[in-house]
């Protein structure tokens, strides 16, 4: 006899049932989870949460992870959502990272603009537009090798 169940992640009913011949051939982890990828995200947030995964290394499974169209309990979306944002520290890293030589990124000085303003980003490609230019074939000078003189 089958048993209606809720999936611990997402409440999605499913039936299962560990004692039914019927689902001998399933797996026991169907108990709790109706689906494999609500029983790996349960894990990472566990790990997450019990300081066993940093956030970076929990965002990484998670982002490795097919879970867009899973319908998560809020409580599960809000553990998702903290493990998927950005911190302070890391925003400045990939700020830092950035060429300045770079012409188009000459003059933006700090992310949190960036992250908070399209116009720059339409200023960016304006710069980027204007600075792209091919010489003409006629002004480019031959590159001669002065131990061969050719």
């Amino acid at each position: 006899m089958s048993k209606k169940r809720k999936c611990l992640m997402c409440e999605t009913e499913y039936e299962y049932c560990p004692y039914c011949w019927e689902y001998e051939r399933q797996p026991r982890w169907r108990t709790l989870f109706d689906r494999a990828e609500c029983q790996d995200v349960y894990y990472i947030i566990s790990d997450w949460l019990g300081k066993r995964l940093t956030q970076k290394e929990a965002r990484e499974k998670l982002l490795a992870m097919n879970i867009k169209n899973i319908p998560f309990n809020s409580s599960v979306q809000g553990n998702i959502d903290k493990i998927m944002q950005i911190s302070d520290e890391e925003l400045k890293k990939v700020h830092d990272e950035i060429d300045d030589s770079d012409e188009v990124m000459d003059g933006i000085k700090n992310i949190e603009p960036v992250l908070k303003n399209d116009k720059v980003f339409e200023k960016a490609d304006e710069k980027k537009k204007q600075t792209v230019k091919i010489k003409p074939v006629s002004t480019v000078k031959p590159v001669v090798n002065k131990a061969t003189n050719k």
